[in-house]
């Protein structure tokens, strides 16, 4: 057992109990994706309903009954073979109800409310005059190599922008020029604020006192630059597609964005004109807190797979872990917080693990730079006070991922055939790190360098274009070693089409611990970790903690370097230490999924796992439909849920779709009686549950 350097300088998401992260059900769901009903941003009445195939969006017909609901359809998308179903009577609630019976339906692979979706910018008024953050990101040495192509084309998908065809009036004069054809998506006409649903004219209304979020977002990627007026564009050459998905109340619906995401990549969206210029870049600077719908996964992995399209996305606004907010936590996306002047993480910015780089977002709050303005990003606007078309200071992610879209355009400039992957890798890997000072939560591989990203790719500036890392994933992606255990076994797999190599030197800690962990405290088996793996392969290794050197008692959190193709990768764990803490757990242990029949029926038991100790991770198989996954610990071993045992019920509800694997579907297990006793406060256990809970756990037993 090989034990591996500390660094305690390093801080990584915030102290606080760990729950049980099993890895073969992820979490997700309807209730996961809004797990606060009162809060909950969709739309009443709607659901989105993906088929499993083409063949299952042929036969579905024109009107669907549910729970006594009458469902008629409103629109469908041939590219994901979803159908929008609606019955304006439905409240939040039944809206709810009604997709998680749809989705465990036969030939159904999900069932999900209309999401709304904000643009995530925060305006303000005051008019300000220089671009500080084109500096930060070294975007003048950049522009050294490249202003960029007019056959790149970056879309924004959004409120639409500040110009119409031969409409002067209606055109802001830094975008004129700039501006391919694009489309309005804006399904509701009440919504769109222009007395029609969707049509060819993406202008941004101004009629109403919205922020001009759009064009404000079109200037930033490609305001025309050197012409001696007004700001300048991070790619002065480059073309905008504009895609309006938003509302004048800078709110939508996911599948209006879906639609405009699709459209804007080149898919066939029905009803609606092929887009002739298929984007190289998509940004989207928008979102709400929540769970990746179903929907926009499907999107996402349709673009990725069959374009290389770059999705630029922004983090979200609400200081939080940016895995809780979506499109921002969704897969093959590129997820954008924000810094202010001098590379400080901007107070509102999502952080976390969940975040690629950062980029300028501004901080209208400080004047950072002592020159007598707040430090926001400039960029078009049209102002309702009289001056029209002009230019202001807004701050937000919606504001930091368009210079990411911008620099990603100007790399496609450079080299036509870089692909997506590479992209990703190459602003990353060029990124600034950003120490704990600049940012303590979590800012990805940190603020990206323009001017590296594209020496990276030019070959007349000296530097070949890095190889695209390869993935290694880790199962399971979390250790927790509770209160005695002393290490885990830890899968890593190369799912990469090429070899990866490895390489564990390093672990580092939560600044939060009680104490210090000493060099040595955290060890690997076999050490050192290194090693190459080819397409496909995998090999075990155990991660743990020499708990005779933890000098303090308490709660430790901590991570281990893994460095791929020499990119840093974090594998994250925790332990408790001391006498104080819940005891160990010796089983036997079940957990399970529970469905519903939809007579009210008893609960049936549609898979589960049993063993005769205690686990924290798990996976089983079971068939597709919603489930409630329970897991309890027989610690007395007499087949009874009763006093002195532990149970847990997973907060929300699990769907599982055909061919589909879930993960992250925590289960924290409580001491029943306690469990019990605070049944107002927490999930309770009901006669039929528990008794269903024994029948299986006798079940497996008597296999």
């Amino acid at each position: 057992m090989g034990a591996i350097a500390g660094n305690v300088d390093v801080r990584f998401g915030a102290a606080g109990q760990a729950a049980v992260a099993p890895d073969g059900l992820p979490s997700g769901g309807v209730a996961d994706l809004f797990p606060d009903r009162e809060a909950a941003r969709f739309a009443p009445g709607e659901i989105v309903v993906g088929y499993d195939d083409a063949q299952g969006l042929a036969q579905a017909g024109a009107t669907l009954t549910v729970q006594g609901a009458t469902l008629r359809r409103a629109g469908s998308n041939a590219v994901l073979d979803t159908v929008v179903w609606r019955d304006p009577t439905l409240d939040a609630a039944a809206t709810l109800e009604v997709a998680a019976e749809l989705a465990s339906r036969p030939g159904i692979a999900f069932a999900e409310p209309n999401a709304i979706v904000e643009r995530q910018a925060t305006p303000n008024d005051p008019f300000y005059v220089r671009q500080w953050h084109y500096d930060a990101i070294g975007l003048p040495a950049a522009w050294d190599l490249t202003t960029g192509s007019s056959d790149v084309v970056s879309a924004v998908v959004d409120t639409g922008i500040l110009w119409r065809d031969g409409d002067g009036s209606a055109t802001h004069p830094d975008l004129a020029g700039k501006v391919l054809p694009g489309y309005d998506f804006v399904a509701d006409p009440r919504s769109g604020g222009d007395g029609d649903g969707r049509d060819a004219d993406p202008h941004e209304e101004f009629a109403k006192d919205t922020s001009d979020h759009g064009s404000h977002v079109a200037g930033t990627i490609a305001a025309s630059t050197n012409d001696g007026r007004g700001v300048a564009g991070v790619d002065w050459n480059g073309r905008i597609l504009p895609v309006r998905a938003l509302g004048v109340n800078g709110s939508g619906y996911s599948t209006d964005i879906v639609d405009g995401v699709l459209w804007a990549a080149g898919f066939d969206v029905d009803g609606v004109p092929r887009n002739p210029h298929p984007a190289d870049v998509i940004n989207l600077s928008l979102g709400s807190e929540r769970g990746c719908s179903q929907l926009e996964q499907r999107a996402y992995d349709r673009v990725r797979e069959e374009t290389e399209a770059i999705v630029v996305v922004a983090a979200g606004n609400e200081n939080i872990e940016a895995e809780r907010f979506a499109p921002a936590n969704c897969r093959n996306v590129l997820t954008v917080g924000a810094t202010g002047y001098g590379g400080v993480r901007a107070p509102y910015s999502n952080y976390g693990a969940g975040i690629d780089v950062v980029a300028p977002g501004g901080n209208l709050s400080v004047d950072a730079d002592g020159n007598g303005d707040a430090d926001g990003v400039l960029s078009t606007v049209y102002d309702r006070g009289g001056d029209g078309m002009t230019y202001r200071y807004f701050e937000g992610t919606s504001m930091a991922a368009p210079h990411v879209a911008g620099v990603a355009a100007l790399m496609r400039s450079v080299d036509p055939n870089v692909g997506a992957d590479a992209v990703r890798a190459i602003l990353t890997d060029t990124a600034r790190p950003l120490n704990d000072s600049l940012c303590g939560a979590g800012c990805g591989a940190g603020l990206i360098q323009a001017d590296a990203a594209l020496r990276a790719l030019d070959p007349d500036a000296g530097a070949p274009a890095p190889d695209v890392p390869g993935t290694l994933t880790f199962a399971p992606s979390r250790i927790d070693l509770g209160a005695s255990a002393s290490g885990r076994e830890v899968t890593l797999r190369n799912v990469s089409d090429t070899p990866v190599t490895y390489d564990a030197t390093y672990f580092f800690e939560s600044d939060a611990n009680p104490g210090k962990l000493p060099n040595g405290a955290i060890y690997v088996e076999p050490y050192p970790l290194e090693g190459t793996l080819a397409p496909g392969a995998s090999t075990r290794v155990e991660i743990g903690v020499n708990r005779s050197s933890v000098p303090t008692d308490g709660f430790y959190e901590f991570a281990v370097e893994i460095v791929v193709d020499g990119v840093p990768e974090y594998l994250y764990g925790s332990f408790e230490q001391g006498t104080d803490v819940a005891p160990s757990l010796s089983g036997p242990m079940l957990v399970a999924g529970f469905r519903y029949p939809a007579d009210g029926g008893e609960p049936e038991v549609g898979g589960g796992t049993q063993r005769a100790g205690a686990f924290d991770t798990y996976r089983f198989d079971a068939a597709p439909g919603t489930y409630q996954v329970i897991g309890w610990s027989d610690e007395n071993g007499n087949g009874e849920v009763d006093g002195g045992d532990y149970l847990g019920v997973h907060d929300g509800w699990v769907t599982v779709t055909p061919g589909g694997t879930r993960a992250g579907v925590d289960v924290v297990l409580e001491p029943t009686a306690a469990l019990e006793a605070a049944n107002a406060d927490g999930p309770s256990l009901g006669d039929a549950q528990r008794a269903a809970l024994e029948r299986a756990l006798r079940a497996s037993r008597d296999r």
